[in-house]
């Protein structure tokens, strides 16, 4: 399945789309009155741009989830996820230079930082979403560490 056919069809996964641009947009100075004001201003060239965006998230593959993850009982409790936020935090104001974001909305990680989470993961006994949420790392980034590193 398309990453925008996962949009198209779960409405919760929209808005948290939506979401997110409406950050990035933030982190770039733009409010939604900026963001309409523009689109208004440059209608072909925002029209172009969306027909570019609408392709690309069509051809971007959702991995699936591999077939020895067994599904989550009970989810975490809120001791559990504030635990693991607070070691990823700690190790960041330890490592300046573990996850740098920039002003384009990419993000770069180190290797220390790659292999930090790895480990953190393999600790973890809930779905691999949720640990995503409490690391704030997106999930398709770490299914590719895991491909990567041949994590297991």
């Amino acid at each position: 399945m398309s990453l925008l056919d996962d949009i198209n069809n779960d409405k919760a996964k929209l808005i948290a789309f939506a979401m997110v641009m409406r950050d990035r947009a933030a982190d770039l100075g733009l409010s939604t009155e900026d963001l309409n004001k523009l689109a208004l201003e440059h209608p072909s060239e925002v029209n172009e741009r969306q027909a570019e965006l609408e392709k690309i998230l069509g051809e971007i593959e959702i991995p699936s989830l591999p077939d020895h993850v067994d599904q989550e009982v009970s989810g975490p409790t809120e001791q559990d996820g504030w635990r693991l936020r607070e070691q990823v935090l700690r190790f960041r104001l330890k490592h300046p230079d573990a996850m740098v974001c920039f002003y384009n909305g990419q993000v770069s990680y180190s290797d220390g930082f790659i292999h930090f989470i790895l480990e953190r993961l393999d600790a973890w006994r809930y779905s691999q979403d949720r640990f995503c949420e409490q690391v704030e790392v997106p999930y398709e980034t770490l299914c590719s560490w895991i491909e990567k590193f041949n994590w297991s």
